[in-house]
Formats: structure tokens, sequence, C-alpha cells
């Protein structure tokens, strides 16, 4: 049988993404056409200038925990994600207008204006991973 490399790639092809910028780190949300969504949080190199990215798939029970945290004023979540045969380590703190992510190492500080933001993609994904959309 002949794998069609255009209709994986199609499957791939990237359906909804949200860069949040910060001075060293930067989260990035993709949501592709399987329905897949993934977190990349990056650590900027002063030195050199580029980036180095750690990349996480995420499950819609996941999604649903860092949603929750986000709807709340005073809030925190952590868990391990797993997949295949790695494990990452996910947290996050909510404190009236202030959020942080933290994947292992990293983490991204989202400034008052991002959190609604954040929360609606999130809601977004949500929705669209469980429903024909």
């Amino acid at each position: 049988m002949e794998i069609n490399k255009n209709s994986t790639k199609k499957y791939n092809e990237v359906i909804l993404e949200k860069l949040f910028f910060g001075k060293i780190t930067c989260f990035k949300l993709q949501m592709n056409m399987k329905k897949e969504i993934y977190f990349h949080i990056g650590l900027r190199n002063d030195k050199s200038n580029n980036w180095k990215w750690t990349k996480v798939k995420m499950s819609d029970v996941e999604l649903g925990k860092i949603y929750s945290t986000l709807c709340k004023d005073i809030s925190n979540c952590n868990f391990f994600h797993k997949y295949e045969e790695s494990s990452t380590q996910i947290w996050c703190n909510k404190k009236n207008d202030k959020f942080t992510i933290k994947i292992n190492e990293v983490s991204k500080n989202f400034v008052e204006g991002e959190i609604p933001v954040l929360k609606i993609i999130l809601k977004e994904c949500i929705i669209r991973s469980n429903f024909n959309y």
C-alpha cells in the first residue's frame, strides 16, 4: 500500500496558531487538521539569537485542567504529560492577573492582556477537538 505524502502533509497542516512572545521566552499553541494540539515553549539564546523549543502534544483533559486554572483568580495545576516513552512535567499557576506555565525547565509568564486571549484559544481548541467543527 502506498502512502500519499500529500494527505499526511494535509493532516499536519496547522489550522490554529497563536504565539505569545516575551523577552527571552515564547509560548506557541498549535492545532493541526487531525485536531492534535501542541504546546511549544521556546527559550531564546541571547548570544546566538536562536530559539530552543520544547514541544508537547496535549490531551483534551490536560487542556481542561489548564483552562479551569485560568478561569479562577487563584489556582494552580501540575501534572506529568506522558507521550510514548517520554514524560514531561507541566505546571500552571494563576494569581489574579498573572499566569505562568512551565514545561520542564522553561516557563512563560503571561501578562494581563494575554490571559483572556489564551483562555479563548484553549476553549476553542477543546471545542474543536471534541466536536465535528
